[in-house]
């Protein structure tokens, strides 16, 4: 017999600290100069979770940030390594 397993959709947000506008700001400058992919899924994390217009969702999908960036999870993974974002 089979059971019904719901599918579960990963999101992504910002962790309490990346938060502070401040330092965003430092992190967009060092991941400019070391690592412009890193940027490119910021930027576009920014972008998908309304940060900038004020009306900010906390949580992104990992699927859609994934798609829309163009870039790999290894990338994505890289972030959460150094506690940018939390899955």
């Amino acid at each position: 017999k089979r059971t019904y397993k719901p599918k579960m959709e990963t999101r992504i947000r910002l962790t309490e600290k990346s938060c502070d506008e401040q330092y965003l700001r430092e992190l967009f400058d060092e991941l400019q100069r070391k690592a412009p992919k890193q940027l490119n899924i910021l930027m576009k994390y920014l972008e998908l979770s309304g940060y900038s217009s004020g009306r900010m969702q906390y949580q992104v999908s990992k699927s859609e940030l994934l798609h829309r960036s163009s870039v790999t999870p290894a990338v994505l993974n890289a972030l959460v390594g150094k506690g940018i974002f939390e899955v």
